[in-house]
């Protein structure tokens, strides 16, 4: 997935129970949940771009 410039792989998994969660490759602790999947790809592109906006990080999308 492209965020902020960059191309990271956001891991998506299927809980039964809960519905998805989605985690980033390389960037311990920035996850996102939801029970729809389009809802939790939004969530953890957020979570993404917070974590790189807290580093001084930003880029073209």
């Amino acid at each position: 997935m492209r965020i902020a410039g960059r191309e990271y792989l956001v891991i998506v998994e299927r809980d039964d129970q809960d519905g998805f969660h989605a985690r980033v490759a390389g960037l311990p602790g920035v996850a996102a949940a939801a029970a729809a999947y389009d809802e939790c790809v939004s969530r953890v592109r957020a979570e993404v771009e917070e974590y790189l906006a807290g580093l001084g990080l930003r880029g073209p999308d």
